[in-house]
């Protein structure tokens, strides 16, 4: 649906932000498409069952990982950047995820514990490089693969887990 929408109406806006103060817009297509790499990348990295849980923020890409899960068949579920540690782990263990998607604020609640469940560490995290991504998000995931999560950027040129950033 909304491949076809942005086939209609490419041009207009269709996702609105304000980064440092200025507005960042997302055209239709830009969404469409960026939903279409995510759809691409959990149809060939994720089991066909799988729900994918989103510790995203709310944006144009929280919003393309959304439409990309559904467009592969996927379910997902957002969580809310109020949750921490303990219950991401129950989260990420009731939905038997082995894949997550994180963007730079909610790397700094991964790395404000060491009481990280199981579910949480042993579980690969997809590192979304957004405008919320910051040097200091870098150093946070460089401490996690450190101490052995399993960390993988992903590179919106093409919407791919890069496995030479992966942690493990």
């Amino acid at each position: 649906v909304a491949h076809h929408h942005a086939a209609r109406v490419p041009r207009p806006p269709a996702v609105l932000q304000r980064v440092s103060g200025e507005t960042k817009v997302t055209s239709y297509a830009e969404l469409a498409e960026e939903a279409r790499r995510f759809a691409a990348a959990f149809d060939a990295s994720t089991p066909p069952r799988a729900i994918i849980p989103l510790y995203l923020s709310k944006s144009a890409s929280c919003i393309a990982a959304m439409v990309g899960a559904l467009g592969a068949g996927r379910a997902f579920t957002y969580l809310n950047k109020k949750l921490r540690l303990p219950q991401l782990g129950a989260v990420a263990s009731q939905t038997r995820a082995t894949t997550l998607l994180v963007d730079g604020p909610g790397m700094m609640v991964l790395g404000s514990g060491s009481d990280a469940a199981p579910s949480l560490t042993e579980a690969e995290w997809w590192v979304v490089h957004d405008h919320n991504y910051l040097p200091a998000h870098g150093r946070t995931a460089e401490a996690l693969r450190e101490k052995g999560w399993s960390l993988r950027d992903l590179t919106l040129a093409t919407m791919q887990p890069s496995a030479g950033n992966r942690g493990r």
